[in-house]
């Protein structure tokens, strides 16, 4: 997984499974959107973010093989992520 940045706040992200494998985009210590998963290559997870600030996530099945990573949302005068 890489770290995705989001320019400004009040953008959204999008993410794509490329593989037919099990998979689930889990947030990690943050509400900024509830625990997605797909099984079926092409699908997409669409979240849009209005508060800037650092995002963890992982997939579930995956997470003890570092399956992990950051979105970084930044911009002004927003709090920070829940």
């Amino acid at each position: 997984m890489k770290h995705s940045r989001v320019r400004p706040a009040r953008r959204s992200k999008t993410g794509r499974n490329a593989t037919t494998f099990f998979h689930t985009v889990t947030p990690d210590g943050n509400t900024a959107w509830t625990e997605w998963q797909t099984s079926s290559s092409g699908e997409t997870f669409d979240v849009t973010f209005s508060q800037k600030g650092t995002c963890a996530y992982f997939c579930a099945p995956h997470r003890a093989n570092g399956r992990v990573g950051t979105i970084i949302v930044e911009g002004r005068r927003l709090d920070a992520c829940p």
